[in-house]
């Protein structure tokens, strides 16, 4: 009688404990939008970026490239907004640059530019640049607000469980901190 009980008493800490680890899991995966992402994948190897989810979440980019991915929960219209953009070795330096859209079929492993909706027409790229290099820029006479922006939005319709790609290239270095929101 005793020996059913302890048995008893193990299997339903043993339940608990699977269900409190898958619970960790879920939770920790869905921390993702809101949180800091930093990676140096780049889109040769982009299935190994890290994974960010529709909501805000702040992206530290290491390397030329590097980027983060999105996998569509479900089949709609994306908005996707990249913005504040931080020079991380001058935190007053200037900065340009672009985000590239990439996406690749549901399962597929190969990724290829894809041009969206934005503010300056469709593009694959979002050419984007902080406030003190288009002040720099606008007093030397050579601003064009169809070119370079602040801030970007992107509109792309994808499929359910199509990836999204989004790889930021900046000319004065590769340490780079910009947020992200999806929508």
């Amino acid at each position: 009688m005793k020996f059913l009980k302890a048995k008893k008493i193990v299997s339903i800490v043993l339940a608990a404990l699977i269900f409190g680890v898958a619970l960790f899991g879920t939770y920790t995966d869905a921390e993702a939008a809101g949180k800091k992402v930093t990676t140096k994948v780049t889109y040769s190897n982009w299935t190994k970026a890290p994974r960010v989810k529709t909501g805000k979440t702040t992206v530290v980019l290491k390397e030329a490239h590097a980027g983060v991915a999105f996998i569509a929960p479900k089949t709609k219209v994306y908005k996707v907004t990249v913005s504040n953009f931080v020079n991380n070795n001058d935190k007053k330096g200037r900065l340009n640059g672009y985000i590239g859209i990439m996406t690749a079929k549901p399962g597929s492993k190969n990724v290829y530019y894809t041009e969206a909706k934005t503010q300056g027409g469709k593009s694959s790229t979002l050419w984007v640049a902080n406030k003190a290099f288009l002040k720099n820029w606008k007093n030397r006479g050579s601003y064009k607000t169809s070119y370079l922006y602040p801030s970007r939005t992107a509109t792309i319709k994808l499929q359910k469980g199509q990836p999204l790609f989004l790889h930021g290239y900046f000319s004065q270095n590769t340490n780079v901190t910009y947020t992200l929101t999806i929508k």
